[in-house]
Formats: structure tokens, sequence, C-alpha cells
């Protein structure tokens, strides 16, 4: 295998499970039905917020760990139990995933996406539909990629093996990924050296000028280092 030159990353979130648990609904309380909640933790509650209080942000970001443990847990039971009935895996679903805080509430970690917007559309009625990036699983599926414990789609174990230059460009108007994202993935590369860069755009780039300046800023990234 031939080392990488250099290392660009354009609105990259941490890695799948990551991302995946911060959007998840912490009220969720029972897998297999997708009404119950747990009101104290209920993110479209309007006596929680928003604004939504740090104590408040604090529970719901530890229930959407447990959330995802849990599944785990279950998952890495079942697949079991289905094996040794000479299954290879089963489907099952996970509902309600475009509940983070953040997409709710601009007063946390402020920048200039629009406020109350996902990538599906409004949070609360998102929320409620089919579509999720999780919506459809199998068993070996969650483990492979959306579980935070042993899925290795997580960032930072490959971030700290990369040593040669690096990139890393923030979309300023990103309603999914986070300036916090941004800095995450900064600090996890081992590369001594390694920059970041802003574009106030969206995901995916398309506002009016907004891949050219992409484009152009990875360019000069380039031709500073290799002509």
């Amino acid at each position: 295998m031939i080392p990488a030159d250099g290392y660009v990353a354009t609105a990259a979130h941490p890695g799948r499970p990551d991302v995946l648990t911060a959007w998840m609904d912490a009220a969720v309380v029972d897998e297999n039905d997708p009404v119950a909640t747990d009101p104290d933790l209920d993110l479209f509650n309007e006596h929680n917020g928003p604004p939504y209080p740090p104590k408040f942000v604090a529970r719901y970001r530890s229930a959407q760990t447990a959330r995802n443990h849990a599944i785990t847990d279950w998952a890495e039971m079942e697949l079991k139990r289905v094996r040794a009935a000479g299954f290879s895996d089963r489907p099952f679903t996970v509902m309600r995933t475009w509940a983070d805080p953040r997409i709710v509430d601009p007063s946390i970690e402020p920048s200039k996406r629009q406020p109350n917007l996902c990538y599906a559309g409004v949070p609360a009625k998102a929320n409620r539909s089919a579509h999720g990036i999780a919506a459809a699983c199998t068993l070996r599926s969650w483990l492979g990629m959306w579980s935070l414990r042993v899925a290795q789609t997580r960032a930072e174990p490959h971030l700290a093996r990369i040593t040669c230059p690096a990139l890393v460009i923030n979309a300023e108007a990103d309603t999914g990924v986070f300036p916090s994202d941004a800095r995450r993935i900064y600090g996890a590369l081992a590369s001594a050296d390694k920059a970041q860069a802003s574009i106030d755009s969206d995901h995916y780039f398309t506002t009016r000028g907004a891949r050219s300046e992409q484009a152009d800023t990875i360019a000069r990234w380039i031709t500073k280092r290799w002509r």
C-alpha cells in the first residue's frame, strides 16, 4: 500500500456511530414502540425547551449514549440466538434519529446554519417519519457500522494514524455536522502539518460559489506543499 501524500476532510463527521448517537432521540423508551416516550427527555416537549438548559442537554447526551449501547447489547445477544437457530442475520428498525438538540436550539454551538432544520426537513416531523440514517438495519450492520462500542467506523482511532499533511474544512451552514466535529477531527489527527478552514455553505456546498471556494481552498493548500 502506498502512503498518501495528504489528507483532506470536508464537512466531515467523526464517524457513523458518533453522528447517529448525536442525532438519536434520547426520549425513546422502547425500540419496538416508536410512540413510547420519556417526557422528561422529550426534545419536542415545549416544557423542556428550547432553549435547553445545560443540565437537560447533559442528561440527554447521556441517554443517547445509553440508547446506542442498549441496542448493541440486544444485537449481540440476538445475533447469537438467531445464528444458533441457523440464521445468518435478521433485519430491524431504529426509529427517531433526527433529534440532536443543536438542530433545534441554535444557541447550542452557534454557527451560520438555519435553525430548526435537519437534512430531512423540520426535525419534529422528520423524527416521526420512517426516514433515518439507521432506519433499516440488520444485526451485523448495526454492530459493524453504528455501534459506539464495537463498530470500526469511528474516525478517531484511524485519524491518530494519519501523519501526512492534513486539511479540515468546515461548512458553516451545515445543519447536521457542526464546528465541534471539525475541531474534533483536527485534534485527533497525528499530523504535525495540519490546517483548518471554513466555508459559509451547507453540507454539500451547494450555495452559489461554494464549491469553487472549496476547490480553491484545497488547491492553495496543495500548491503550498507540493509544487
